[in-house]
């Protein structure tokens, strides 16, 4: 059963069985002896904390989210307080220097934000933004600056108006000589069905990004 995942994407029954001493069913079997399934998220954590020798928080976490995913509570995506997240990534042939070139500029900014901020920086290499700057768009939309390292991300906050406020989106580039892989991942998206909205906003950010690196 190697490949079956149930919590964190790409832990394996090996896996957990590893860090835990038991596998996915195994713990499903134990949480409902306890009868968990009559408990809410923090009660389950709690019970995992007072009952079972899990190693670290982490782990309490991710057992709780299987368990509720396996008993039809959660749905893919869903994170413990409710909201929901998506990432998505791609591989490009360019080098991740020249994939945060291009991302830095006006046009970069462009291709992945929809628009520039009003008074872009003169290139994200070149010091770039401070944790708690807030860009404004031309749209009125706003962005605070959670944190930004040149060349390897930017992690950036919604203040409204017209996306919902708290959802936090990053880009990041990494990779090695002649390819870069670009990702894009956002937070604390409200409800499920705008989950799957911003998986095709972001896949298409990625086209975009395609597009101005001149790569088919």
């Amino acid at each position: 059963m190697a490949d079956v995942t149930h919590g964190q994407p790409g832990t394996s029954d090996e896996a957990v069985r590893e860090a835990t001493g038991k596998d996915w069913e195994s713990w499903f079997h134990w949480l409902e002896h306890h009868d968990a399934q009559d408990l809410d998220h923090p009660s389950i954590v709690k019970l995992l904390d007072e009952e079972a020798n899990l190693p670290t928080g982490w782990w309490k976490q991710q057992v709780t989210v299987s368990f509720e995913r396996h008993i039809g509570r959660r749905v893919t995506g869903e994170t413990a307080d409710g909201t929901f997240q998506i990432g998505t990534r791609r591989t490009f042939r360019s080098s991740p220097t020249r994939v945060w070139d291009r991302i830095a500029s006006v046009e970069g900014a462009e291709a992945w934000l929809g628009e520039a901020p009003n008074e872009w920086w003169h290139g994200m290499h070149e010091g770039g933004p401070a944790a708690g700057d807030v860009l404004d768009m031309p749209s009125r939309e706003q962005f605070e600056v959670r944190s930004y390292e040149a060349g390897s991300h930017i992690r950036l906050r919604t203040l409204g108006p017209r996306l919902p406020e708290g959802s936090t989106i990053q880009l990041t580039v990494s990779g090695e000589g002649g390819r870069a892989v670009v990702g894009l991942h956002q937070e604390r998206i409200p409800h499920e069905p705008q989950r799957e909205q911003m998986r095709t906003h972001w896949k298409a950010a990625l086209d975009r990004i395609q597009a101005l690196l001149g790569e088919e």
